[in-house]
């Protein structure tokens, strides 16, 4: 697959992450993201490297134009007719091939303009989700923060609530006991003063 089609395909993959991006796991993204930035990087790289062939093959090529214009030149002055016009035609195979190299050269500086821009586009998209994702996780954190507090706030008035309701029935039945035991004193001194007086009524009675 040549630099352009594949530099396509890149471009429309990432499009694509981005489309299925909600059911994705997020972690996930921005690592598939820099994966696709990296591939689009060195597919410009070879786009790059590519092209300095071309200005390289362009530059030779007219070198050899002029070479072949110059011997034209040298053939007329020693009366080499022919050789001339071979020399001549052979010049215009090399104009129109270094045409041909700056017309291919061109195509591909837009093309690697393209692909800048796609990478660049790529990298601006990263940091967007970058943001987005932070912002999204300190909001959830700080949610989750609150919401665990109301909950440990109402797991607290529960326990405090239980625990008192405990102590108050504690002290409930102390307080029965207390009474009880208070109640069976007061009947205890009754009876023993009731016997006393008894045993007074019959020691008068035995004295008659």
């Amino acid at each position: 697959m040549g630099i352009f089609k594949r530099a396509s395909k890149i471009a429309e993959s990432y499009v694509n992450d981005a489309k299925k991006s909600e059911i994705d796991d997020p972690s996930l993204i921005v690592k598939e993201m820099l994966v696709k930035a990296g591939e689009v990087k060195r597919l410009a790289g070879e786009l790059e490297y590519a092209l300095q062939e071309i200005r390289e093959d362009e530059k030779r090529v007219r070198e050899e134009a002029e070479k072949a214009y110059e011997q034209a030149g040298e053939a007329l002055e020693q009366g080499d007719e022919e050789k001339a016009r071979d020399r001549l035609v052979k010049r215009n195979r090399y104009v129109s091939k270094a045409k041909s190299l700056q017309e291919q050269s061109a195509i591909y500086e837009g093309k690697l303009r393209d692909l800048q821009e796609a990478l660049e586009s790529l990298r601006e998209q990263i940091d967007d989700y970058k943001m987005e994702r932070r912002d999204a996780e300190a909001r959830l954190a700080s949610a989750s923060g609150r919401l665990a507090l109301e909950k440990a706030k109402h797991a607290l008035e529960s326990s405090k609530a239980e625990a008192l309701e405990a102590l108050k029935q504690e002290a409930r039945q102390k307080e029965a006991l207390v009474d009880l035991h208070a109640d069976i004193d007061e009947e205890l001194a009754k009876l023993e003063a009731f016997a006393q007086q008894a045993a007074r009524t019959h020691e008068e009675r035995e004295d008659q």
